[in-house]
């Protein structure tokens, strides 16, 4: 596997990483404590999984990481949805959750892309 830091998948994940950090930043003080840490959590899961997985020694071990990826920005998602579905909270919920979306696509592109290579 190549070089995780020139995947397209890893440079837009830790973009919506950095966005999701800075959501939850502006978020009222208790939304920050009680969901903050989870949605950060899940949200730097994901481009950690990735470059997990390319420096492992198989493209099966490379598959496995970039499926818990896709599981960790499944858990981002709903973590968005519930927050965009509070009245306090940021309309960047909603936005964030449009990206998290594409990412999705692309992860799933790339776990295909894998597997038919093997």
């Amino acid at each position: 596997m190549s070089d995780y830091r020139n995947l397209v998948v890893w440079k837009d994940s830790v973009d919506l990483a950095v966005d999701v950090f800075r959501l939850v930043d502006r978020l009222s003080h208790d939304l920050r404590i009680t969901v903050g840490d989870q949605i950060r959590r899940s949200a730097l899961s994901i481009p950690s999984n990735l470059a997990e997985g390319t420096g492992r020694s198989s493209r099966r071990e490379m598959i496995r990481f970039a499926r818990y990826s896709i599981g960790s920005l499944y858990e981002l998602e709903t973590q968005l949805v519930i927050l965009g579905r509070l009245d306090r909270a940021s309309p960047g919920a909603i936005e964030l959750l449009e990206r998290a979306d594409t990412l999705a696509k692309q992860l799933s592109a790339l776990v295909r892309t894998l597997t038919s290579r093997s």
